[in-house]
């Protein structure tokens, strides 16, 4: 069984694939997808399935964009195969990806992804005590830069606890507000419904709802009459506002534009 590939003429060994960068270790989504031995044609495809459109991968969480011009490899010369964009993948990420495989060369990456995690996390302990005095003082800065976090990220939380009266969900119109990316109810309804998120009722798809992003719940108002009528509404989860606020990033909106309400007149 062979443990490496070729890419663009040169050999990649399964080793080569995994590097390290700030301290954690990455793939290279284009080095793993040859290595699986997929189809390279069908490359953008596998990226937008496993990374772009899958809800529950995260960019600069799970995977990060690289800047990489594949055009000058002699197999792109012919434009026959489209030009690539590479990505860092965390190790974890990259493993789940080797299961989704299901392929022998796939538990391959994924039995060595396990095997370096581990050599890794050994290599990290200290092995003196200047090493161990060193991480004891690493440790406390990275906490201490946690707390400074938490503290810019208190009036946030509060101002989202004030606006839904729940610590647990938000409304549409306080979604706008508390993701701050310039847009309003009425639109941000528009762009869910566009997506297939949400149906024309604005009430939300079954697969969003079994996700955690969303639910209905029901309000009782009375009517001049004395009548009492139940309104459904469309609530949002944090899981849910994480993911919109991803879909409007991709979609070229701008976090911190300012919320406007001029689309929220009906």
């Amino acid at each position: 069984m062979t443990n490496s590939i070729n890419i663009f003429g040169s050999e990649v060994s399964l080793e080569d694939m995994v590097t390290e960068e700030n301290h954690e270790q990455i793939v290279s989504s284009w080095a793993l997808y040859n290595f699986l031995e997929l189809r390279k044609a069908d490359y953008s495809r596998w990226i937008r399935a496993n990374l772009k459109s899958n809800d529950y991968a995260i960019e600069n969480v799970d995977y990060t964009e690289v800047e990489k011009d594949l055009r000058s490899h002699a197999d792109y010369s012919n434009n026959k195969v489209p030009i690539h964009q590479d990505y860092h993948l965390r190790l974890d990420f990259a493993k789940k990806l080797c299961m989704v495989a299901r392929s022998r060369k796939g538990e391959q990456a994924r039995n060595y992804f396990i095997e370096i995690e581990k050599k890794y996390k050994a290599d990290q302990l200290p092995k003196t005590y200047s090493a161990a005095l060193y991480e004891a003082a690493r440790l406390a800065e990275k906490n201490e830069q946690q707390k400074k976090q938490l503290l810019e990220d208190k009036p946030k939380v509060e101002f989202y606890n004030d606006v839904t009266g729940s610590e647990d969900t938000i409304d549409i119109g306080n979604s706008a507000k508390v993701l701050n990316f310039g847009i309003g109810r009425n639109k941000l309804f528009e762009i869910l419904r566009d997506l297939d998120v949400l149906m024309q009722n604005n009430q939300p798809y079954q697969k969003y709802i079994d996700c955690e992003y969303f639910r209905v719940i029901e309000q009782k108002y009375n009517k001049p009459d004395g009548s009492v009528h139940i309104n459904l509404k469309t609530v949002v989860y944090q899981k849910g506002l994480d993911f919109i606020r991803k879909i409007l990033k991709e979609r070229g909106y701008k976090e911190g534009s300012g919320y406007t309400a001029i689309d929220d007149v009906v």
